[in-house]
């Protein structure tokens, strides 16, 4: 996947459990991410490290099948958003409770926030 170095956008949505992506990652190219009812991908993306993604300006994640995720980005495992982004949308973690600051603190760029369907969230 990493050697696909033209591709800037991806999206992935209604992914079955089973599917994900490489250890290496999605390509460092990217500018825009939209993943959706991928929980699988999801879980890769937060393991590979979104920061990776320096070229990102758009993220888009739907929390479907993602019933554990607690905090965005994801307290104490130290994932910082990429600095590039200028805009994030949010939808449908139904038991987000809380945005981790740490992870925002270096977004200068971010022009645009949208959260939706995130009813338990309490703490931006």
């Amino acid at each position: 996947m990493v050697s696909i170095t033209s591709l800037r956008q991806l999206t992935v949505y209604n992914c079955s459990v089973d599917i994900s992506f490489p250890s290496e990652g999605f390509p460092a190219n990217l500018t825009s991410l939209a993943i959706s009812n991928a929980p699988k991908i999801y879980r890769s993306l937060v393991e590979w490290g979104l920061n990776r993604l320096t070229s990102l300006q758009t993220l888009c994640i739907g929390g479907g099948g993602c019933s554990n995720v607690v905090s965005l980005p994801e307290e104490g495992i130290g994932m910082m958003l990429p600095p590039s982004l200028t805009r994030i949308i949010l939808s449908e973690f139904k038991n987000l409770e809380s945005m981790f600051s740490e992870g925002f603190q270096d977004l200068a760029s971010l022009q645009g926030l949208d959260i939706s369907d995130c009813l338990k969230l309490t703490t931006l």
